[in-house]
């Protein structure tokens, strides 16, 4: 009798966690803060670090240490894959050689460390307590959806009750982009469309589901951001194809060969080959190409750690080909691979890439044997979870990670290897239920513990915070032609300068501001630094550059100037600035040599007649 009551303890902790586990991640994908600089990542970020604080107290055994001695301890294997990826971002984040972007990730991504860690975690929470009689998502997915839909259909007759500066489509919801907007609601309308086919959802929620599954898409549509709609076909089908197979296995394998041909064409398609090129393709699918490559050479480059932890902004015009700057302009860049897993290749190196792999080729095998061997009660629950899943995958060979959509394929992930470990025993989790005994006075420790952390964890991101909120105010008031605004530059460049923990790229911006404001010891001094901490960093080298020249200290500009070719061979604005210091100091040989360099790799360009210009005026 003591075993029943405490298995019905331990069942109702862990359906408890999940609960808030999922209220948690709903909030994370809906809030947004307006008072700070990146209203939509950071916040996002020091939340789900928070989430991820709390879960330790209940992930970490209490009496581990004596598991330890005893030599008592056993991991599964979708644990060990989770943790394999954890350690490699550790390592990779120990070489990466500016520590806050590792651990925080750039400005506007926040895809560092912490974020990564704190996802890991999440999952393992899933792992360990979900299964296939623990609570559903529908209904928290229904409620989510229902959410997102209306803001988004405020956004698409322009009635968002925020005023963004938005320079893409208005259908951005609470993610800051149409792209990411389309892909959360790609996978909420799978879970949604799979959810109608579960015999345990009655037939009134199912319409409801569907039909905003149906306005969902209207959305994605509205909002011009293509791959949405792929992901959701690509999932789709998957559950179509299970459909069947359980119908009549024959037809289900002839659908899954037809399925397999149009994924075969829509993959074609975006690598402009096909019949469904008019269809499919966009261009930017063609950028992305661009953005791939230059991954692949930062891999091949750095094999083992990768460029660093979210660094590839800081590598990419060195890797790029000479055509996308002919093609898109000189100084365009991107700060990610725009595919998640080559992101985590080129900046984290082969075991963090090999890790997530490995780990996602796990979910996907867990997905197909739990679908085809789970009894018929639970498997169209799974279907539905699967088929999210999927569109969030499908969506990530193309896009970029984000907090608030990611954090939904890491739970996807985890329901189904929490399913596929409590159906193969891999974990016997009623043994386990009713062996450890949850006292109260082992929950209050528990309670202590996660407290503890988290309010560690809220003092570690209010130095952020302030950095956020200090960057905002900064850039509202900065106006070099007011005396008084000249001032408040001033005090808040100031403390920039004393604020722990803040984004490099906000000291940057207020050294710009300090400079143009006036006080040039000031600005020299935060760029300086920021140079010593990141000498590669493009933003830094050009604006002391472009100082210098505007003081005519052509000198130190000319060694500026020569440092960002080498991280930057294909920039001819750099270039030319660099033949015109040489003109400036009168070393002539030096400026035709930079100056011819231009008008090799881009003879014909509106930067090669001011060249030539140039050259026949010396």
């Amino acid at each position: 009798m003591a075993k029943k009551t405490s298995k019905i303890a331990k069942i109702s902790q862990g359906d408890k966690v999940l609960r808030k586990l999922i209220i948690f991640a709903s909030f994370i994908t809906i809030y947004f803060n307006t008072n700070l600089q990146d209203p939509f990542n950071s916040p996002k970020m020091w939340i789900i670090m928070c989430v991820a604080g709390w879960l330790l107290a209940y992930l970490i055994p209490i009496d581990l240490f004596n598991r330890i001695l005893r030599k008592n301890i056993s991991i599964s294997k979708a644990n060990l894959f989770v943790i394999f990826f954890i350690i490699s971002m550790f390592l990779s984040t120990i070489m990466t050689d500016v520590k806050y972007v590792a651990l925080f990730g750039t400005e506007g991504r926040r895809l560092g460390f912490l974020t990564y860690l704190s996802l890991s975690l999440i999952m393992i929470a899933f792992i360990k307590y979900y299964s296939s009689t623990s609570v559903k998502l529908y209904y928290s997915i229904f409620v989510l959806s229902l959410l997102l839909l209306g803001y988004g259909y405020l956004q698409s007759l322009g009635q968002d009750f925020i005023k963004w500066n938005n320079p893409y489509n208005s259908i951005i919801l609470t993610f800051g982009n149409p792209n990411f907007a389309s892909a959360m609601l790609s996978i909420l309308a799978a879970i949604l469309v799979g959810a109608s086919f579960d015999v345990g959802v009655k037939i009134q929620v199912k319409i409801l589901m569907i039909f905003t599954a149906i306005l969902m898409l209207v959305i994605i549509k509205n909002s011009n951001s293509r791959q949405g709609l792929i992901a959701f076909f690509i999932a789709f089908l998957f559950q179509i194809c299970f459909y069947l197979y359980f119908k009549k296995k024959i037809i289900g394998r002839i659908f899954l060969a037809v399925a397999a041909f149009i994924f075969g064409l829509i993959i074609m398609a975006m690598l402009q080959v096909g019949p469904l090129v008019d269809l499919i393709y966009k261009k930017s699918v063609s950028i992305r190409g661009y953005y791939w490559r230059a991954a692949i050479e930062m891999f091949k480059s750095n094999p083992l750690f990768g460029v660093g932890i979210d660094r590839y902004g800081e590598y990419f015009k060195q890797y790029r080909e000479s055509s996308y700057a002919l093609t898109y302009g000189f100084e365009i860049t991107s700060n990610n691979a725009h595919s998640v897993p080559l992101q985590l290749l080129a900046t984290g190196g082969i075991f963090v890439g090999l890790s997530y792999l490995v780990l996602t080729l796990y979910i996907f095998y867990a997905g197909i044997k739990l679908i085809l061997d789970i009894d018929t009660e639970h498997r169209n629950h799974i279907v539905a979870v699967f088929s999210g899943w999927i569109a969030f995958q499908a969506q990530s060979v193309i896009s970029i990670d984000n907090i608030g959509l990611t954090i939904w394929g890491w739970i996807l992930g985890g329901v189904i290897l929490g399913c596929y470990q409590n159906r193969a025993n891999l974990i016997e989790k009623d043994l386990l239920i009713s062996r450890e005994k949850i006292s109260m006075s082992e929950n209050l420790v528990r309670q202590l513990t996660s407290y503890l952390i988290v309010v560690t964890i809220v003092t570690l991101c209010s130095y952020p915070y302030r950095g956020e909120t200090l960057a905002l105010n900064n850039r509202s008031v900065y106006n070099p032609a007011v005396e008084n605004n000249r001032i408040q530059t001033q005090k808040f460049g100031l403390e920039m300068v004393g604020l722990k923990l803040i984004d490099p790229n906000y000291r940057y911006w207020s050294a710009n501001y300090l400079i143009t404001s006036g006080y040039e010891d000031l600005g020299f001094k935060v760029l300086d630094n920021l140079i010593t901490s990141d000498p590669r960093n493009l933003n830094y080298l050009n604006a002391k550059a472009g100082f210098l020249e505007q003081r005519k200290e052509y000198v130190e500009a000319i060694g500026l100037r020569i440092k960002i070719e080498q991280y930057d061979p294909w920039n001819a604005r750099n270039i030319l600035n660099l033949g015109r210091n040489y003109k400036f100091i009168e070393n002539y040989p030096a400026a035709s040599a930079a100056l011819s360099r231009i008008m090799n790799f881009t003879p014909d360009s509106p930067i090669s007649i001011e060249a030539k210009d140039l050259l026949s005026n010396g």
